[in-house]
């Protein structure tokens, strides 16, 4: 995010072309995992933060301009599955099928 930030600041490309290396990876054909629905699966352990913080880094750069259809295509998909696209909503109180007991009390 900072990163993107830095680009917004200063127009360098730099930070622009790092933005798109992180990205590259979660974006599909890069090297982080999916689930067979498409959810980017970094780790086993709370995988929806993960695919929810890339998806916002991934909206931030598209605002800015940064491989903007890619990163936005990227994000929808992201987002879309986490509230029930993969046949589920993962997010409480919202949805086909929510949690209805969430674990942390952040939810």
């Amino acid at each position: 995010m900072l990163q993107v930030l830095l680009f917004k600041l200063t127009g360098d490309g730099q930070y622009s072309d790092a933005v798109d290396a992180f990205l590259k990876d979660w974006r599909p054909g890069g090297s982080v995992p999916r689930t067979n629905q498409g959810l980017v699966f970094r780790n086993e352990w709370g995988s929806l933060r993960y695919a929810a913080n890339a998806a916002f880094v991934a909206l931030m750069a598209a605002k800015s301009g940064i491989n903007a259809k890619a990163n936005h295509q990227f994000a929808a998909s992201q987002i879309n599955y986490i509230l029930g696209d993969g046949g589920r909503s993962y997010m409480v109180g919202f949805g086909n099928n929510p949690p209805q007991r969430a674990h942390h009390e952040a939810a």
